[in-house]
């Protein structure tokens, strides 16, 4: 590009245009689960669909400093409930996505239940199964 200062010099520059969409908003999913020994730990995924952005975490509303990356890894022992979010932010916006813990390892998204696992849901349902067929007989 041609430019001309105040003296009226004309030069060439070179200028970089970078163009960034609004971010959209993030969903925090929950990738693995151990429900073991009352310690509860999982795996936070941001997914948001934009690129070039960079993520922060929060647990109860307090920075969580050093965790810069779309996952963060939680451990929980008999803790009370905590609130996680995940911002997403670009030079021109910025989103958040929320996810909550219930104790023991139950987690909520907005005010409906997240399913956390497949095989704990089917386990759930062979038990009762299994339950009532046992009483079925026995009576």
């Amino acid at each position: 590009m041609e430019v001309e200062d105040s003296q009226s010099k004309k030069s060439d520059e070179d200028i970089q245009l970078d163009v960034y969409e609004p971010i959209p908003k993030p969903r925090v999913n929950i990738t693995t689960r151990v429900y073991k020994d009352g310690e509860c730990k999982v795996t936070l995924e941001c997914t948001v669909a934009a690129i070039q952005v960079t993520y922060r975490w929060c647990k109860n509303e307090k920075d969580l400093v050093g965790k810069n990356s779309s996952t963060l890894d939680v451990e929980l022992k008999s803790e009370s409930d905590a609130s996680y979010k995940c911002i997403v932010s670009n030079p021109v916006s910025e989103e958040t996505g929320f996810i909550y813990y219930r104790s023991p390892c139950t987690w909520n998204e907005k005010n409906s239940a997240v399913t956390l696992s497949l095989a704990r849901q089917t386990a759930d349902s062979i038990l009762a199964f299994g339950f009532l067929l046992l009483v079925h007989n026995w009576v």
